[in-house]
């Protein structure tokens, strides 16, 4: 019982399908020591600095929570998205009738992986832009905003109400994409993989995914950012100045802010992180019960 638990909250660090794993945090922290091992003092003085920050020990403390958390919740993750697939599949048999497949597995494998990811990405785009605009939602993901010191842990630093509706929304659109390529191509259908994961999604957390939340502010060109969103993008998101506020609310593909109007290309760093109404100290208890109290208190005053 107690090597399950020790394995379900280092997961994060060795699954391949985690922005976290090894890998990408090999390449964060020799990125680290360019940018402050070179220019701006050792590595040594960045540890320590994170060592007294409270930010950063709300963030390893929700991220044991939630793993915790997750390994209850949400244990029977994988048969609903299979449940999904399955009826979606299905409904397509029921309704249009079986297809020859027209194109070759190698085709198929790559559509299928280009699809999975499309769809992935807008469908965070769309939460996470819930998120911020519902404001009863944006009760709870003011916790992930209030980090005032960005690490790579901060991406764990999530109510978990917010990870149910992540989980649930990756329920739904990957068993849709799932259980439509397994109508349109066959049962032989498997996506293009690195290491057993999605590769599409492996290589963009691998290189970039730990720079999005850290203070390294690492611009793509002008021209890319409008198809991509950089890690300084989303430092932007991050920023507690006004300017910088709902704007920039998509993962990897920058073209839903573009569309929506809530693109904003990287110039210069935020001149800090975090909200000015944060609903919340920087302790754990705090973190979860806030949120429902801030909501008890709103209905009184209405």
């Amino acid at each position: 019982m107690e090597f399950n638990t020790l394995r379900n909250i280092l997961e994060p660090f060795l699954s391949p399908s985690s922005r976290t794993h090894w890998m990408g945090l090999l390449v964060f922290f020799t990125g680290c020591f360019i940018a402050y091992g070179v220019s701006k003092g050792s590595l040594v003085s960045v540890w320590r600095r994170w060592k007294s920050e409270t930010s950063v020990h709300l963030d390893v403390q929700l991220l044991v929570f939630n793993r915790m958390f997750r390994s209850l919740a949400f244990g029977g993750a994988m048969y609903a998205t299979w449940w999904v697939s399955l009826r979606v599949a299905n409904g397509y048999q029921g309704t249009v009738g079986e297809i020859e497949p027209v194109l070759s597995a190698s085709t198929l494998m790559v559509l299928y992986s280009i699809v999975l990811f499309v769809v992935e990405d807008a469908t965070r785009f769309l939460l996470h832009k819930a998120l911020h605009k519902v404001p009863l939602l944006w009760k709870f993901h003011q916790v992930h905003h209030s980090a005032t010191h960005l690490t790579p842990l901060t991406f764990f630093r999530v109510h978990p109400i917010e990870s149910i509706l992540y989980q649930l929304r990756s329920i739904v659109s990957v068993g849709m994409v799932v259980g439509t390529m397994y109508w349109f191509g066959g049962a032989e259908l498997t996506p293009v993989q690195i290491l057993g994961v999605p590769a599409f999604g492996f290589v963009l957390n691998t290189l970039f995914g730990n720079f999005r939340h850290s203070h390294i502010f690492l611009r793509f060109p002008n021209w890319v950012e409008h198809w991509f969103i950089s890690p300084a993008q989303h430092q932007l998101h991050h920023s507690v100045e006004a300017k910088h506020w709902n704007r920039n609310f998509g993962t990897w593909l920058s073209i839903w802010d573009k569309w929506s109007g809530s693109l904003l290309c990287s110039s210069v760093p935020p001149k800090g992180f975090g909200v000015t109404d944060s609903n919340h100290e920087q302790g754990l208890i705090s973190a979860l019960c806030e949120p429902f109290k801030s909501i008890q208190y709103s209905k009184v005053i209405v």
